[in-house]
């Protein structure tokens, strides 16, 4: 029999199966982007931003536990306990402090008042912008405790999370003075209230269970300002209180309900839940021991929205790509045992045109940098698991395999300077792989370079596993190429 070219899938996401023979396929700092009708193949992967450094913040200690730009331009920070403002020059000026060091932070502002929740049961604090005065209010009616704070309609939301009253929310249209009577209870279902979102000027209310929306009246009564609105009520809750964010105009978040969880949503049209996770990534996220710790945040990336997903007793990251509508795994090669953890930022604000995220760890400040092939320094291992190639169960010849990568972006010095592509393979499913081979992808200037392997053994069904940590532009198309001969024997 005779040789022939075969074209090999190679863009997609993750759908990293619990069966690998199903499935193998994973994403690992890359994410596609599908071309236009002319583009020179049907889809790309591209690298994820890597973390240039901004800055280190001196004020404070621990990690960063929230950012937020202000209504007005304003930007702030909280790490540890201290709340800080930075300017365009990044440079900082201390704003207050918190009485817990610990946890996420929300911020939302008024026009007149930046309002910190930080659930410390004891007080929610308050800055006035035209004076930077910092103070907070813990009269017996704020709902010290909330920790989420939103703003509608001139309304600040939050609400008590310990609440003997199941599911009740408060509001207030001055953050100095909480009122008995405005309170609504989101009563559809009985649960406890885990958190709420403020969506195209309307209030979200999540809770265990369930979730509700409401709109804002013309009612000066006290408690009627805002109503459900009638149909809104859905029998999905939310797993994490921090799970939950917004971006272009729809609401994500990890859901949970008395059937189950582990389910990613979106907000859909008329207020219906769209699942928006595949099942792969549901697997993974039942072997967690615990979701209610998940973190997300939202950001723009290259005309991209992403959805960040953080588990961290799992310690892994999820990026949901709303515009492709693929999930990748975004990861930090841990320097010490080579494992592919969470990844790092854990809170984002765009601000000065530019995306900054703050470290889980310490007190660093990033920006998400098209430029940067580093984590703060340190090697981005980026990696794609192909899905399986098979042909009826015939025995198939491997005599090459050839990548269309982005060449001649290497160094003139150092790592970089000779970049390599590994590339191993399995041949039972995805369970076992071969040892690493290495791809050469050029030198500096060599744009034409055939990042080719040869002699690559038989199969009858294939995963390959390609991965580079090199600090270059690489771009994978997903038009690579196989030469193979396949047999009944």
């Amino acid at each position: 029999m005779s040789s022939t070219r075969v074209q090999i899938p190679t863009v997609g996401g993750s759908y990293k199966h619990d069966s690998l023979p199903f499935d193998a396929q994973e994403t690992i700092n890359l994410f596609p982007e599908r071309g236009g009708a002319q583009s020179n193949s049907t889809a790309i992967l591209r690298r994820t931003p890597g973390l240039k450094l901004a800055f280190a913040m001196s004020n404070g200690s621990g990690a960063v536990r929230g950012m937020y730009k202000a209504s007005n331009g304003r930007a702030f920070i909280v790490r540890g306990t201290a709340v800080v403002e930075i300017d365009a020059a990044e440079t900082e000026t201390s704003r207050g402090t918190l009485v817990t060091a610990f946890g996420r932070v929300v911020m939302t502002d008024d026009g007149v008042n930046l309002i910190i929740a930080d659930g410390s049961g004891t007080r929610l604090y308050y800055m006035v912008f035209s004076t930077n005065s910092f103070t907070f209010n813990s009269d017996s009616y704020s709902p010290k405790n909330t920790p989420i704070i939103d703003y509608s309609h001139s309304y600040v939301f939050g609400f008590d999370p310990d609440s003997s009253v199941l599911g009740t929310f408060r509001y207030t249209t001055d953050v100095t003075s909480w009122l008995d009577g405005d309170q609504t209870n989101a009563d559809s279902s009985p649960d406890q209230m885990i958190s709420c979102k403020v969506l195209n000027g309307q209030f979200w209310a999540f809770g265990s269970d369930s979730y509700e929306v409401y709109y804002i009246t013309d009612s000066s009564t006290l408690g009627e300002a805002w109503q459900r609105i009638p149909g809104s009520a859905n029998n999905i809750g939310l797993a994490s209180t921090h799970g939950l964010s917004t971006i272009g105009g729809a609401i994500y978040w990890l859901g949970a309900s008395k059937d189950g969880e582990n389910i990613v949503w979106r907000s859909g049209d008329g207020f219906a839940p769209v699942r928006i996770s595949n099942r792969a990534i549901e697997g993974q996220i039942a072997g967690f021991a615990r979701v209610d710790d998940a973190w997300s945040y939202t950001f723009e990336y290259e005309g991209h929205f992403f959805f960040c997903l953080t588990f961290q007793t799992g310690n892994k990251t999820f990026l949901y790509d709303v515009t492709e509508n693929e999930w990748v795994n975004w990861a930090y090669r841990n320097t010490t045992t080579g494992v592919q953890e969470r990844h790092r930022a854990n809170t984002h604000m765009f601000f000065n045109r530019k995306n900054y995220v703050g470290d889980y760890a310490n007190g660093n400040v990033y920006t998400l940098d098209k430029d940067t092939y580093l984590d703060n320094s340190q090697p981005i291992v980026w990696e794609r698991y192909f899905p399986h190639f098979d042909n009826m169960n015939e025995r198939i010849s491997w005599f090459s395999l050839q990548l269309d990568v982005l060449t001649g972006s290497a160094l003139l010095t150092g790592q970089g300077s000779d970049p390599k592509i590994q590339l191993r393979w399995s041949d039972d499913g995805g369970r076992t792989y071969c040892e690493w081979i290495h791809m050469d992808c050029g030198d500096r200037g060599e744009y034409n370079t055939r990042v080719i392997a040869y002699m690559l053994g038989q199969s009858r069904d294939r995963v390959y596993h390609i991965r580079s940590s090199e600090p270059i532009p690489m771009s994978i198309q997903d038009k690579t190429i196989a030469m193979v001969e396949a047999s009944d024997s």
